[in-house]
């Protein structure tokens, strides 16, 4: 029984924390829910398109780690006469 109140007690407790957040924070969540949800597949999508750059360079650097410490020699420019 001792264990049941104390739960009881810590979960009201917590309860207690939670809304007093939730009614200072109302504001910003409700600005959250309305426009920060919205953008979330946006960030999805980039994020996920980041992932793919960053194995390409991976996959890149693994061939050849040298071209971090060596730049590339340019293309020649050839000039016709």
């Amino acid at each position: 029984m001792v264990k049941i109140n104390e739960t009881t007690t810590y979960l009201t407790n917590i309860s207690a924390q939670l809304d007093r957040w939730v009614t200072a924070h109302d504001e910003d969540i409700d600005q959250f829910v309305s426009n920060g949800l919205a953008e979330v597949p946006a960030l999805i999508a980039d994020t996920k398109a980041t992932i793919r750059r960053l194995d390409k360079l991976v996959v890149e650097l693994r061939k050849n780690p040298s071209q971090l410490v060596y730049k590339p020699q340019p293309e020649p420019v050839i000039v016709e006469p």
